[in-house]
């Protein structure tokens, strides 16, 4: 029972981790977008 546990536990902590990446990847995606259509704005104004 008590390994069951601790395996649960970890496998969870894996999942937190994994799915918080995701968030961070999906959050710099859109930054580096808007910083991109940014500068392309720029440059069609130049």
């Amino acid at each position: 029972m008590i390994i069951n546990k601790i395996k649960t536990k970890i496998a969870v902590n894996k999942l937190i981790r994994f799915q918080f990446i995701d968030v961070n990847k999906d959050k710099v995606r859109s930054i580096f977008k808007t910083f991109f259509n940014r500068t392309e704005e720029r440059r069609k104004e130049r």
